[in-house]
Order: structure tokens, then sequence, then C-alpha cells
């Protein structure tokens, strides 16, 4: 697998699918590498449903004790359910999901994640998702969140991004040993699986600095290679040395050292055959233009 494939070689990529992600910038593994999370989901571990905060997402869990179907009006339903953890009763309320009824089972133990509220006096957790502890679908961890378009949901991109940096190895890494180990970097692999799916704060940390530090080198290596270019086409620049002491001698004051050192700077550029890049800069106040 190359970075430079087309997202079709991913398996579950159609010709729909493709279409839906180029409208996102994404035609390449590399791309959609490149498409990183903008925030992450706290998924390690069941919090006690007393100790979370309201308004934030927060994963919990208990056994279901009680659920209660009923109508609100107008087609629309409200399916109340009453669950016991280690610190008490909670609940959770799903609206316009009475298929959810039949299939949940009292005396079942269920995870749920979602934001809790007050509601009625009672911690609340209003359209939840909610599985079976220790079920294939109750997935643990630190789970990434993508930013998408109509037609894609944030899962699906995590699992066609899953399915590509569980194939990424050496093979992907653009730096030499010398470099990754004298600046201390992650390999490149580490810092994609990572900054995807970090497996901790640290790891995340580390992917994040490797990946950064690539930017940064490109960029640098990119003004190099256009300097060199703008080099070619210029050609040879040099300009012939042209003697100013008499305009110097004009002046009505003398100039300071660093008004005198950046004449000879220039005077150097102009007679060299690369073209000159330099910004000349006196601050207001300094003394560049002292009697």
């Amino acid at each position: 697998m190359r970075l430079s494939d087309s997202i079709t070689t991913i398996k579950g990529v159609g010709a729909k699918k493709q279409i839906l992600l180029e409208a996102m910038g994404i035609s390449t593994i590399y791309d959609l590498l490149e498409h990183k999370p903008f925030r992450y989901q706290n998924r390690l571990s069941r919090e006690p449903f007393m100790d979370v905060p309201e308004g934030k997402d927060v994963l919990i869990g208990g056994i279901l004790i009680n659920k209660r179907l009923r109508s609100i009006g107008k087609g629309r339903t409200m399916l109340e359910c009453a669950l016991r953890d280690e610190s008490g009763i909670f609940h959770a309320i799903f609206f316009n999901m009475p298929f959810l009824e039949k299939n949940l089972r009292l005396g079942t133990d269920y995870t749920l994640f979602g934001k809790m509220k007050w509601r009625n006096g009672a911690k609340t957790i209003v359209n939840p998702e909610m599985y079976p502890a220790d079920s294939p679908r109750d997935i643990r961890g630190i789970i990434p969140v993508y930013r998408r378009t109509a037609g894609i949901s944030s899962n699906e991109l995590s699992k066609l991004v899953r399915s590509i940096v569980d194939k990424l190895d050496e093979s992907c890494e653009w730096l030499g040993d010398e470099l990754i180990e004298k600046n201390n970097l992650a390999p490149e692999d580490y810092a994609y699986r990572n900054i995807h799916f970090p497996e901790s704060g640290a790891a995340y940390n580390r992917a994040k600095f490797r990946l950064i530090y690539d930017k940064l080198l490109a960029f640098q290596y990119s003004v190099l290679y256009n300097r060199r270019i703008l080099d070619e086409e210029c050609g040879n620049s040099k300009i012939a040395p042209v003697d100013i002491g008499k305009f110097l001698e004009s002046l009505p004051f003398r100039l300071t050292l660093g008004q005198q050192s950046a004449i000879d700077d220039i005077e150097h550029d102009l007679m060299n055959t690369r073209a000159m890049n330099r910004l000349v800069q006196g601050d207001v106040g300094c003394g560049n233009c002292r009697r």
C-alpha cells in the first residue's frame, strides 16, 4: 500500500463513496490520513453517574431495572428507562424510538454514551448511544470525531482510517534514521496511528509533535526549492559596484554602525551572482537617523 494510492483501493469505497470523499478533498490514502479528528470522545471507562458533570459527553452504565413506552402526542413517542449503577439510579429517555422497547431487556447491564442533564429533578441522559456491556458495539478507548459531509458519518470515516493505519509500517517513513534519532521523533506510522486513535495522552502529544515537524520541514524544503528555481530563472544577477561615497558625505548626519553594516551587506549581495533577498528594518526611535 502506498500513500499515493487512490481511496478506491480501500475496501468499502465504491463510486458513490468516492464522490463524497473527493468532495471533502480526500482523493488518496494520504489525504485520508491527513483528515485528522477535530475532537475526541473519552470512552476509556464507565463513570458512576453521580460523579459525571452536566452537559458533557460521558460514558456511564448500569442494570436496566424499568422501562416504559408512552405516546406524547402527534405520533411521537417517549421511552423512559431506569438504570442502576453502584452510585444509585439514573434515567435514560429516547424520543421516537419505539422499537427499542422490545430490544432492551430488564436485568441486562448496558453502557450508555451521551450528555447528562437534569430533568424533572433527576439526572437524565437523552437519546444516548446504548449497547449491552462488553458487546462488540461497546467500544472503549479515545474515539476520534471527524468533520464530514452529508452522506458519510464520522463512524464511517473512522472505520476507513482504521483499515489504513492498521496496515501502516516503516515503508511510509520519509525521514532518515539519523534525523529521527537526533530530534527524538516518533516513527511516521506511529504518528498517524496515534493522531487518529491515541493510546494515551502522551502518545497523542508525541504523534502531534512528529506531524507538525513534518509540515514545518516540508515547508522549509519548499522555500529552499523555490529559491533555487528563482536563482536559475534570474541567472547571473551580479551588479557592478557603485561608489556611493560622495552621496554619504552629502548627508547632514553620520551613519550609525547599524546603517553602515546594512549598506555593506547590500553591496556584498549586489555583487553576488544570486538574486538578493533582504528586508531592511529600522525601528522608530532606535537611533538609525541620529545626527
